[in-house]
């Protein structure tokens, strides 16, 4: 009371005065918030629609032999009615999502109170107060914003709902509806993904792992991460305990039961870089057909296992000693065909796709389309240019390799030798602009400098397009156009969304600059940079090494099919001393060959 006189002083008014202006901000506080309310209750969705199922397109990506690789898109199953769902699976979800499920009113006040002074201390998101229908208003009709307005309009559909609906057709509904990962919605489709059985057939500990999964569907996931969701259904379990739905034998016997995962039912949902990219494809040529669709894809299953195994395997043994932490290998057919694309070493630790995603300079592989523009321009292997030290206005003094110089050499020793200065001084006479112009018509699209390091590859382009150029040379100079999707097609109609164009292909390089490079390239595999790549068949290849050796690569081809390696780390530090003629080539190699055993390779 004391506090107010001193404030009434201060402000030089009379207590009247004070009294009339208390209940006017009272009088236009309380209106504002009814209008509030009122524009709230105006904006509320109806509940009318709370059994309509609104769900995305669904893709199911094919490989070459029309095998399922993969699906894309929301998955609702069968509608399970409340008597249908087991008592198990039930009781876990109420006693790990809430337990006063059967007595509030949809809003659980208490619950609110607990989980925000919980979280205060933490400091961080630990318990959600949502009571189940509040879930259900959220994930049917509202975002996932976290506004006042929309946790508003939660309570008061989580209120509308209460009193139209039973407490056992929410539960219902709800179990229909809730995301459980993989683009699975409701617990029909989830027994039948990761379970490979019917709900009705789900023991305890299943229902379990499907009941601590609705919290974060990804990090309980037990395909991607067995280990946390076997965590997290013991939680499940301890809180039925402590609800009294099972006893402590029952869970001693739950947690001793063997739990086998079957994803069969459904069809593969494994995710790739490669599958991504389609899918990413996929959004842009179907653009507003909202049926679903299938798509047949150029994917090898063969070949790729070949390249992601090898991939794998070979990062693995030199990661510690060589501090070579990522790879990508892309893999096509001379039709343009992609019939493996590995962006990574672990598509479920990194989505990044290092083949179209990452730009990185490709270092001496790039010397291939500086030398293709000079034989265009009429130089032959013959011409000789001086190995020399050499430094430029600007400062800059490329090195070679190993430091050493070697006077007059022929541009086909140069090549096969990887000689930074003559590469260097041929970009010079032959003039950037020409080189920039080849790298253009051999497909790639990166921004290029307009300066002469861009003949030892600094440049940064992607693991995809330097691939596509070195195809290009390998097919007699015709362009060669990388593409994964064969068709798409309605699948209820059967009816194809798109085609892909058979067109016919340009010749971008000429037959003599074609016969030079490729007489070249299989030089420097049989003696130069590339001699690792060696095998019981023909290989053409270049080696690239980026500076402090951060990039290693071998782009190469085959009588059949083109290669494309990297080896790297994403933050751009330096390997340990791995250049594009050791693992790169050497990998490469594995590859190829265990593709040309296999025959046919398509």
């Amino acid at each position: 009371m004391n506090k107010i006189k001193k404030l009434i002083e201060r402000l030089h008014i009379t207590p009247l005065i004070f009294a009339k202006w208390v209940i006017v901000i009272g009088v236009w506080s309380g209106t504002l918030f009814s209008a509030y309310l009122l524009y709230i209750f105006h904006d509320l969705p109806s509940i009318d629609t709370l059994e309509e199922i609104r769900r995305s397109r669904k893709v199911t990506i094919l490989d070459n032999k029309e095998q399922i690789i993969s699906t894309y898109g929301d998955i609702y199953g069968r509608y399970i009615y409340y008597y249908e769902i087991p008592r198990n699976l039930k009781n876990a979800v109420i006693a790990i999502e809430d337990r006063k499920f059967f007595e509030h009113w949809g809003v659980n006040i208490w619950s609110i109170v607990r989980a925000a002074v919980v979280n205060l201390k933490a400091g961080y998101t630990v318990q959600g107060g949502s009571t189940i229908t509040q879930q259900l208003s959220k994930i049917v009709f509202l975002n996932q914003k976290k506004t006042l307005k929309r946790k508003l309009q939660e309570v008061l559909l989580s209120i509308e709902l209460e009193q139209r609906y039973t407490k056992q057709q929410i539960l219902a509904i709800y179990l229909n509806r809730v995301y459980l990962g993989s683009g699975l919605y409701g617990v029909d489709v989830a027994a039948k993904y990761y379970f490979g059985k019917n709900v009705q057939d789900l023991t305890l500990y299943e229902s379990a792992i499907i009941a601590g999964l609705i919290r974060a569907p990804s990090r309980y996931s037990p395909v991607a991460n067995p280990e946390l969701a076997g965590h997290r259904a013991y939680q499940v379990l301890i809180s039925m305990v402590e609800d009294e739905f099972i006893n402590k034998k029952q869970l001693e016997k739950a947690t001793v039961m063997p739990v086998q995962l079957n994803t069969e039912m459904l069809g593969s949902k494994k995710r790739t870089h490669f599958t991504e990219w389609i899918y990413e494809q996929v959004e842009r040529h179907v653009l507003k057909e909202d049926k679903d669709v299938v798509v047949k894809t150029t994917y090898n299953r063969n070949i790729d296992a070949i390249a992601s195994t090898a991939l794998k395997n070979q990062i693995n043994k030199i990661e510690k000693e060589r501090e070579v932490h990522e790879g990508a290998v892309i893999i096509m057919d001379y039709e343009g065909k992609i019939l493996s694309m590995v962006g990574g070493r672990d598509f479920s630790k990194s989505s990044f796709n290092r083949v179209t995603q990452s730009l990185r300079p490709p270092g001496s592989a790039f010397k291939t389309i500086v030398y293709a523009t000079a034989m265009e321009r009429g130089y032959s292997p013959d011409n000789e240019i001086e190995d020399k030290e050499i430094e430029f206005a600007n400062g800059w003094a490329p090195q070679n390799f190993n430091k050493n110089f070697l006077g007059y050499i022929t541009l086909e020793e140069a090549f096969i030798k990887s000689i930074n200065t003559v590469a260097v001084q041929l970009a010079e006479s032959v003039g950037l602009s020409h080189i920039i112009k080849t790298s253009r018509k051999l497909g790639i699209t990166s921004p290029l400098n307009h300066d002469l390091s861009l003949a030892l590859g600094s440049s940064s382009v992607s693991l995809l397009e330097i691939t596509s150029a070195y195809g290009t040379i390998g097919n007699n100079g015709y362009l060669l156009k990388p593409y994964g999707i064969i068709y798409i097609r309605n699948t209820q109609t059967g009816e194809f969304i798109y085609e892909n164009p058979s067109e016919q292909s340009i010749k971008v390089l000429s037959d003599r600059t074609v016969g030079i490079m490729q007489n070249l390239l299989l030089a420097t595999v049989r003696e130069g940079t590339a001699k690792k790549a060696q095998s019981n068949f023909r290989i053409w290849g270049k080696t690239g090494t980026s500076q402090a050796f951060r990039d290693a690569c071998f782009i190469g081809y085959t009588d059949k099919i083109v290669i494309g390696l990297w080896l790297g780390n994403d933050d751009y530090s330096p390997t340990k001393f791995v250049s594009g003629g050791t693992y790169p080539t050497i990998l490469a190699r594995d590859i190829l060959r265990k593709i040309e055993a296999q025959q046919p390779s398509s």
